[in-house]
């Protein structure tokens, strides 16, 4: 069953990730973790990721080592699915999940994949889990003509007063 895989997969981390030096300081950051992903019933959410982003790196795809809080997850490091230890780098796991959150929302972690294969990704994920179940997000921001032009400027090598100049104009 999926508790039991996941448990299988942070064993599985755990012998090769951490050292034995410190292994209390670890079973109990592990211990509280898992008390609020289990309370969240999110689970499922990691094996998910824990999937898709093993299948990249067998599939030689780059995968980032973390971005956002989930930085601050030890279980998401002993799974593969980061790869920054949180203890050593002293990141909190509340900034990533809590009580108060875990209720309200799903967790988020962001992952990056080597733009030039993000499609194979995308098939992997279609044909595994179907492709009803899958979407592409995206976001947009706009860009200021007075932004613009103080980068344009830049580049060419404009004068710092001509460009305040045409700038106060917008």
């Amino acid at each position: 069953d999926s508790e039991t895989l996941f448990w299988s997969i942070i064993e599985e981390g755990f012998k090769n990730k951490v050292s034995s030096n410190n292994h209390e300081e670890y079973i109990k950051r592990v211990q509280e973790e898992y008390r609020v992903i289990k309370m969240g019933d999110v689970i499922d959410y990691f094996l998910i990721l824990w999937d898709i982003i093993n299948w990249a790196k067998r599939n030689d795809i780059v995968v980032g080592i973390a971005r956002g809080s989930a930085g601050g997850s030890l279980i998401s490091m002993l799974m593969g699915i980061t790869e920054l230890d949180p203890i050593k780098f002293d990141l909190l796991f509340s900034r990533f999940l809590n009580e108060g959150r875990i209720l309200k929302s799903l967790p988020d972690i962001d992952t990056d994949f080597e733009a030039d294969k993000r499609a194979l990704v995308k098939a992997y994920i279609e044909e595994r889990y179907g492709k009803n179940y899958v979407c592409s997000v995206g976001t947009y921001t706009t860009l200021q003509v007075r932004g613009i032009i103080k980068d344009f400027s830049k580049i060419f090598g404009a004068k710092f007063e001509d460009v305040n100049i045409i700038t106060k104009k917008f």
